[in-house]
Order: C-alpha cells, then structure tokens, then sequence
C-alpha cells in the first residue's frame, strides 16, 4: 500500500526537509498527503489535521466494532 500513500506519487527523504524540497512536501502534504522515508526506509505520512482526525475516528469505530464482535463469540 506505501505506493498508494502519496497522493502524487512523490517520495520525498529525509534530506529533502532541510533543502528547497520543504515547501513542496508541504504542499503535498497540506493538500492530501506527502509520503517521507528515512534513509533505513521507514515511511512517515503528512497530512492535514482534519483528515488525519477522520481517519482516527474511523479506526477507533472499527476497533469498538470489533471489540464488540469478540465479545459476543466469547457469550
């Protein structure tokens, strides 16, 4: 799935936070997403707060739904 995180494609590193690449991943990030790797190649994802919150809500039902489900096979 990392491919599909960058809304554009784009890869940016680590070194690209402290050259002119900045405002791009910026950018990026503020109109969807922007994809970072290190350099051992771990991915970090940037972006906007309001999608990130939708996201979490998303995730915290379906972890609620699943919870729930477990319990009802142990009943």
């Amino acid at each position: 799935m990392d491919g599909d995180i960058s809304a554009d494609g784009v890869v940016f590193q680590a070194s690209d936070l402290a050259s002119s690449r900045r405002t791009e991943f910026i950018g990026a990030g503020r109109s969807g997403r922007a994809l970072l790797r290190d350099k051992d190649g771990f991915g970090l994802v940037m972006l906007p707060l309001a999608k990130w919150r939708a996201v979490s809500e998303i995730a915290d039902c379906a972890l609620m739904q699943i919870g729930r489900a477990s319990c009802r096979e142990r009943v």
